[in-house]
């Protein structure tokens, strides 16, 4: 049979959901989860059954920009592409970013 866990965030508990209201999940490099809530992001681990809130020290284990990550995408080849508020999309494949291309937004008037 299955198990049912259900997260949320508690605040004398560093490794707790950021927040209940969720927004978008994310797969991440190794088997994380992103959980994207109005409260910030989340990395969930199976591993270790927790979240990790500190985004600045994931950014950093990845070579990915400081900023909001709106959505996750991962190709054929395993690679993951990031779609950043303020770097556009991020490619991620071994550790490195193989490259960044600047948003185009189109203004309607």
């Amino acid at each position: 049979g299955y198990t049912i866990k259900i997260f949320r965030h508690n605040e004398r508990d560093s490794t707790s959901l950021a927040g209940n209201s969720v927004n978008k999940l994310f797969k991440f490099p190794e088997k994380k989860i992103g959980v994207l809530t109005t409260a910030g992001l989340s990395i969930y681990s199976s591993y270790l059954g927790n979240f990790e809130n500190n985004t600045s020290a994931f950014y950093q284990r990845y070579n990915i920009p400081e900023g909001i990550i709106q959505d996750v995408s991962v190709d054929r080849e395993g690679n993951f592409w990031f779609l950043h508020s303020t770097s556009g999309l991020v490619k991620y494949a071994r550790g490195i970013i193989i490259g960044s291309l600047e948003r185009f937004a189109r203004s309607i008037n």
